[in-house]
Order: structure tokens, then C-alpha cells, then sequence
């Protein structure tokens, strides 16, 4: 069940990325504008990830699942009725809002009823499998679109979260020995105090830089300029440009798993395969880019489509990066940081695009190959700029204290002994070889907090 809302969010969230030129002459808006469209949802489901948090915390995933959806809900009606660009705006702010409260319940609900070792790998499934809303947006809105009319389109979709919701409310069940014990809201000093002190931590420093760097090519991608790039940057039919949006989807379902399995059993290769996640978009990015003619050939774009998406579990490895290095009572903080820094960066390559289009269109001219070539050279400007901040926090982590590796002081301030607090581990669990600790999920219940910080910068 949690899968289905998931997949519904994304759904909605990426409404618009196969529909960028019918949304722009609904509204008359340029590029600019359009972008406007997706990254104000985006700010808003990022700005909302701490609050959503709490909210879960105090009513639980399931209550805020069903809020979630019947509130997406509202903002696809009220964006199937609405004439202007402000009306727009505002049913997009409405959709972000129930959005922010999805993932991180579905994350909660694996919580509740999943082992701390499987937690990682199921957390990585649930992300890929709701991915597939992407597709499903791109292939189904663009046909129902000129088929049915703006209207009814949307207001089908939204009347779709309304039966999620009641699938949610029927079949979603909840562990109430394991959710019964919500937590007293803390004091706004406490809550500034837990930030400050997670955006201290340099493994929460490395975790954002890699979510940062890693997620933006395939989110900006899919949310809105993939198609548009593929039709009208390289000249493909619709049909194509399709086909290579789902294998973009394709290829993050299959490597999600492999990625999370790959990083459990060798924790040391964390980031070295955040690196080369980064290093191989700007790859092939670059090839697609520089190309001698007018248009890449479709096997390159091929290959483009298929590193891309990787991105997205490349972000992940940023959030286990921030879970390992943090202790237990700050882990949530420093996951909605790691996430504030994914989608900033997917926000600001969104709209630096639609920004170098919009310069393109200011001449009176339709963005054509060139426009778009030189419109997504941010994209290499962004994932530069995050690949050196990757390897700055790197260093810096590699030089930190052992015992500083996942933070060494309660809530209370005292030194803890108790395994998952960073206090004193037992010396003959330390002893042994870290194979052996991997093989029986040590790391993943906490007992080896410290070393496994290490490992896995």
C-alpha cells in the first residue's frame, strides 16, 4: 500500500514533464514560467520535509498517507479548473503540500514493520518501484490530454489519490506497539539546537553533498525537461522521447536494489560509487554536448537516458551516508537536511534551464538544438560544483575523530555505552573483521556505529 501512494505522489508531482508545451500555451507562459510550475512544488515539498516528520511522528504514517492523498487530490482539481498562471501556482502549492507528507510516512511505515537490516534495502525498493509513477504520467496525461481536454484530465487524476486514499484506509495497517508512543513536540531552541548540531556533523555535510549532486540529472530530467530536450533539443519523435524516459525508469528500478545491496555488504565503497555515479553523468553529458553534429546519434542518447538513472539511487546513498554518521535522537534532522539538498539542486537545474531557454525565446525564435545544448551546460556547471564539494567533505571526514564518527553525546550530554548512541562498543565486536560484522548486519542494528562511519566515507 505504501508502494501505490508512493507511486501516486510521483505520479502528480511529474505531471507536467510530458505536457511542458501544452501547460505553456494553456497558460501563455514562457520557459521561465513553466519552470516556475515545477520548482515552486518542489520548494514546497522541500521546505516541508521537517514539519511532515513531526506530523508523522504525532499521528502516524497512515492518517498522514490519507491526508497526503486527498490533498494532492485538491490540487490536481484545482489545477484542472484553473484559467490563469496564479491559479496554477496555487494548485501546484497545494499538490506539494500533500506530496511532502508521502515519502517520509511510506519510509516510516517500512520502519515500523521491517527489521533495522532490512530497512535499507526495502527503503531503496520502495523508491524505485514508486518511481514507476513517472512513466505512467508520461505516457498516460499526454494522450488523455488531447483526447479528453484539459479538465478532465486532471480532474481524473486527482479523483484517482481519492481511491488510493480509501485503498489506504481499507488495506494499510499499522504495528500500534511500535507507533503508540508519539513524541511531545521539542521547544523551537531544541529544534535550532538539533539542526545547527546535524549541519555541524561533516558525514551529514557529505551525505547532502552527494544527494545534491547525484539526484539532480534525473529528477530535473523526468519532473519537466527531458521530453521538451528530446523532442525539440535532439529532434526524436514522441514516441521515442517516451521510450527513452522509461529507461531512464527503468534502469533506477533495476539499479536501486543492486546499489543498496552493493553498499551493504561493502560499506567502504559508499561514496566511491557516489563519485562515479557523478563522474559518469558528466560523461556522457559532456559527449552528448560537444558532439561535432547538429543532433547526438540515438545510441548516445541511449546511453545518456541509461546513466541517468542511476542518479537517483546514487542520491540514496547520500541518506544512508547521513544515517550512519548521526546518532539515533538527530537521524531524522539530518535526513530531512540531506533531502533539503537533493532537491535544491534538482530545483535550481530546473529553472537555470527554463531561464536559458527563455533567452533563446526572447529573440523570437523557438529554443531549437543549440538553445537547449548551451540551456543544459548547467547541468555540468552543477554537478561540477557538487563533485567538489564531495570530495572537500570527503577528506575532511577520513581526518575526523573515530569517536566523533557518529556524534558521542545523548540528548542529555552524557557519553553512551548502550550499541547505536556512539558511546563504547564492545572490544570483541570491534575485534573482528568487518566481513564478519557485515554478514551478521551488525552495522545495520547499530552495533558498530563508529567504524561503520569510517567505512563507509
Amino acid at each position: 500500500m505504501g508502494v501505490l501512494a508512493f507511486t501516486a505522489a510521483v505520479f502528480h508531482r511529474s505531471a507536467l514533464a510530458g505536457i511542458g508545451a501544452e501547460t505553456a500555451n494553456r497558460f501563455a507562459i514562457n520557459s521561465a514560467a513553466l519552470s516556475s510550475l515545477v520548482l515552486l512544488q518542489l520548494v514546497v515539498y522541500t521546505v516541508l520535509q521537517i514539519p511532515a516528520g513531526m506530523l508523522t511522528d504525532r499521528f502516524g504514517p497512515k492518517r498522514c498517507i490519507i491526508s497526503g492523498m486527498v490533498t494532492m487530490c485538491v490540487g490536481q482539481v484545482l489545477l484542472a479548473f484553473s484559467h490563469t498562471y496564479l491559479m496554477a501556482l496555487g494548485a501546484r502549492v497545494v499538490g506539494g503540500i500533500g506530496d511532502a507528507l508521502i515519502f517520509i510516512s511510506v519510509l516510516r511505515l517500512i520502519g515500523v514493520w521491517f527489521s533495522p537490516r532490512r530497512i535499507p534495502f526495502m527503503s531503496q525498493l520502495t523508491a524505485a518501484l514508486g518511481m514507476a509513477g513517472s512513466v505512467l504520467s508520461t505516457v498516460t496525461l499526454a494522450p488523455a490530454l488531447h483526447a479528453y481536454g484539459w479538465a478532465s484530465t486532471f480532474t481524473a487524476a486527482g479523483l484517482a489519490s481519492i481511491g488510493v486514499a480509501v485503498m489506504i484506509a481499507l488495506g494499510a495497517k499499522e504495528n500500534s506497539t511500535r507507533t503508540a508512543c508519539p513524541q511531545r513536540p521539542k521547544a523551537a531552541d531544541r529544534i535550532r539546537s538539533q539542526l545547527l548540531d546535524s549541519w555541524r556533523q561533516p558525514g551529514t555535510r557529505l551525505g547532502l553533498w552527494i544527494t545534491f549532486t547525484c539526484m539532480f540529472p534525473g529528477n530535473a530530467f523526468l519532473l519537466l525537461w527531458g521530453f521538451p530536450f528530446l523532442v525539440h533539443g535532439e529532434l526524436l519523435s514522441r514516441a521515442t522521447a517516451h521510450e527513452l524516459l522509461a529507461l531512464l525508469v527503468i534502469v533506477f528500478v533495476v539499479s536501486a536494489p543492486l546499489v543498496g545491496h552493493i553498499i551493504g555488504r561493502w560499506p567502504r565503497a559508499a561514496s566511491r560509487i557516489a563519485v562515479g555515479i557523478v563522474c559518469s553523468n558528466a560523461a556522457v553529458w559532456a559527449a552528448v554536448l560537444c558532439w561535432p553534429q547538429r543532433t547526438a546519434p540515438l545510441w548516445l542518447l541511449i546511453c545518456l537516458t541509461a546513466v541517468m538513472g542511476t542518479s537517483i539511487p546514487g542520491a540514496m546513498i547520500g541518506m544512508e551516508c547521513a544515517r550512519v554518521h548521526s546518532p539515533e535522537h538527530r537521524a531524522g534532522t539530518a535526513s530531512g537536511l540531506v533531502n533539503l539538498g537533493g532537491y535544491a539542486a534538482t530545483g535550481t537545474a530546473v529553472f537555470a534551464v527554463g531561464c536559458i531557454l527563455n533567452l533563446a525565446e526572447a529573440n523570437g525564435h523557438s529554443p531549437g538544438p543549440s538553445a537547449y545544448r548551451w540551456a543544459f551546460t548547467s547541468f555540468i556547471v552543477l554537478g561540477a560544483f557538487g563533485l567538489y564539494k564531495i570530495l572537500m567533505w570527503q577528506r575532511r571526514l577520513r581526518h575526523q575523530p573515530a569517536t566523533a564518527a557518529r556524534g558521542s553525546e545523548r540528548d542529555d550530554g552524557s557519553a553512551g555505552d548502550r550499541p547505536g548512541n556512539g558511546g563504547t562498543i564492545d572490544s570483541r565486536r570491534m575485534r573482528r573483521p568487518l566481513s564478519h560484522r557485515i554478514h551478521h548486519g551488525w552495522h545495520m542494528r547499530g552495533m558498530a556505529p563508529d567504524r561503520l562511519a569510517q567505512d563507509i566515507s
